[in-house]
């Protein structure tokens, strides 16, 4: 917990577990995930993206080590998670309301199966041009 709320980073794909329809296998749990919360009168912001990270140990020593995901794909999901929250304030959303924003090539690899559509465009805070979400 810090001072944007609570935070839970899923990973699909990360070696041995990886398959190939990890990016459906993501979307699914998002789904649950919006469930849930639904049940409990509580709104949800997901972002996810696809892309290759480093997930491992990171910091010197002592309690300053932790497990963690750093690359630009995780960096883009928090910037569409973010998104999303905007989203929601600015078009007043109740409570139990979830919106999953994904990168272009999530989208790419799930629209066959699963449907979807465009949302938005807008320029994450890092990046230099648009995204869709």
């Amino acid at each position: 917990m810090d001072d944007k709320g609570s935070t839970l980073i899923i990973c699909f794909g990360l070696p041995p577990t990886s398959k190939n329809d990890d990016p459906i296998r993501a979307l699914y749990c998002a789904f649950e995930l919006t469930k849930y919360f639904k049940k409990l009168n509580k709104s949800i912001y997901i972002g996810s993206s696809i892309g290759t990270i480093y997930a491992g140990i990171v910091g010197t020593s002592g309690n300053r080590r932790e497990y963690s995901v750093l690359g630009e794909s995780v960096n883009l999901a928090a910037r569409h998670m973010s998104q999303v929250k905007k989203t929601f304030k600015s078009r007043q959303l109740g409570p139990g309301e979830s919106t999953i924003f994904v990168d272009e090539r999530m989208y790419k690899e799930c629209v066959q199966k699963i449907s979807m559509s465009e949302y938005e465009r807008y320029i994450p805070k890092g990046y230099d041009e648009e995204k869709t979400a």
